[in-house]
């Protein structure tokens, strides 16, 4: 299985990033705004993947990897060291275990924002050209988001 080589962590820099490129270069402020409460959304949707709702059951099995008392339809994740429900699989793009669900609506914030980011390049690069050069940054990111989206989550 291949890593991923992006990580939550580099693209919450690379939006940072690029909200302060924007306002360096006087970009609209409906646009500084958009992209800033879609960071702010990505975040949101970040931790509320964390978030494993209580849930309840009543039968137990022992774990054979860790040995621990772990409800039934839990199997070890060995990359995060717990038992999870079966309906996750853990993804290194985020590095913990997550629904299919729940990544997809992340990996889409993250796409939808890239696009947003390549339109604005687009429009940039009109009055200062160097911008037209992170647009192979922005396509480097929505390529990786497609590659690491493959098999199981899409």
């Amino acid at each position: 299985m291949r890593t991923c080589k992006i990580t939550h962590t580099i693209v919450s820099l690379y939006f940072i990033t690029n909200i302060v490129l924007y306002a360096y270069v006087d970009v609209d402020k409906i646009s500084i705004v958009t992209e800033v409460m879609l960071f702010f959304i990505l975040q949101y949707t970040y931790g509320m993947m964390q978030i494993n709702p209580p849930t309840v059951h009543h039968a137990f099995q022992k774990c054979s990897y860790c040995q621990k008392l772990t409800p039934q339809q839990y199997i070890h994740c060995k990359q995060c060291g717990v038992c999870v429900d079966v309906l996750k699989t853990h993804n290194d793009m985020v590095g913990f275990c997550v629904s299919k669900a729940a990544f997809r609506k992340y990996i889409y914030i993250v796409r939808g924002m890239t696009f947003l980011n390549i339109i604005l390049c687009i429009l940039l690069s009109v009055k200062y050209p160097w911008t037209a050069f992170t647009i192979v940054l922005h396509l480097y990111v929505l390529k990786s988001t497609y590659l690491h989206g493959r098999g199981l989550y899409m």
